[in-house]
C-alpha cells in the first residue's frame, strides 16, 4: 500500500461481524479464525490480529475466568496464593494448558487462508506484568511489587520466558516462507 499500515485489534468486533458469540469466538479456534478472516473480508484492514483475551495463558496455571456468552473472561479468582506458588508450578506447555493451542490453532488457520498474501499478527501472549496480575489477583500482585520487590524482580524474568513459549511455538508451527506474519510481545 501507499501508506503506513494499521493493524487494529478487533476480537470483540470480529465475533459480533461473524455474527457469533464472544464464548464461541474466545473457546473455538475454527470461529474465531473465521471471524477474523471474515472481518478482514468486510473492513480490508492493512494486518489482521488474531487473538482474545490476557487470560489464556493465566488458565493454565489454574485461574478461574468467567465463560459468559457475550462477554470476554474475566478473573473469577486468582491461580496462587503467593509468588512463591508460582515458582512450584510446572512449565506450561503451549500445546496443551490453558487456551493457548486454541490461539496457536486460530492463528495457524489464519495464516492458512492468508496464504502469504497478508500480514497476519498472531497476539498470542500476555506481557509477563499482566500475568503476575492474572496469577494473583490485581490488588494482591500490587501489593507484591511494593512489599516483594525482589520476589516480583523474579517473577518477571520467569513470567518473560512464560509469555515467549507461546510465541516461539507459534512461529516454528504458524509460518510459512510466503507468510508474513509478526507475535506481538507486549
Amino acid at each position: 500500500t501507499d501508506c503506513v499500515a494499521v493493524a487494529p485489534y478487533m476480537y470483540d468486533v470480529a465475533a459480533a461481524a461473524a455474527g457469533v458469540s464472544l464464548l464461541d469466538y474466545y473457546t473455538d479456534a475454527e470461529v474465531m479464525a473465521h471471524a477474523q478472516l471474515m472481518l478482514h473480508e468486510r473492513l480490508d484492514q492493512d494486518v489482521i490480529s488474531v487473538g482474545s483475551d490476557n487470560f489464556y495463558i493465566a488458565e493454565g496455571f489454574g485461574c478461574r475466568t468467567t465463560h459468559e456468552e457475550q462477554e470476554l473472561p474475566a478473573l473469577i479468582s486468582p491461580a496462587v496464593d503467593s509468588l512463591q506458588d508460582v515458582f512450584a508450578a510446572q512449565p506450561l506447555d503451549p500445546h496443551v494448558d490453558g487456551r493457548m493451542p486454541l490461539m496457536l490453532e486460530a492463528a495457524r488457520r489464519v495464516v492458512k487462508e492468508a496464504n502469504g498474501e497478508l500480514f497476519v499478527e498472531a497476539n498470542i501472549d500476555s506481557g509477563p506484568f499482566q500475568l503476575l496480575l492474572t496469577l494473583r489477583g490485581s490488588e494482591a500482585g500490587c501489593v507484591d511489587v511494593v512489599e516483594d520487590v525482589e520476589r516480583v524482580h523474579s517473577f518477571l524474568e520467569f513470567a518473560t520466558q512464560v509469555v515467549i513459549t507461546p510465541n516461539v511455538t507459534g512461529i516454528a508451527t504458524s509460518l510459512t516462507p510466503r507468510t508474513a506474519a509478526s507475535i506481538a510481545l507486549m
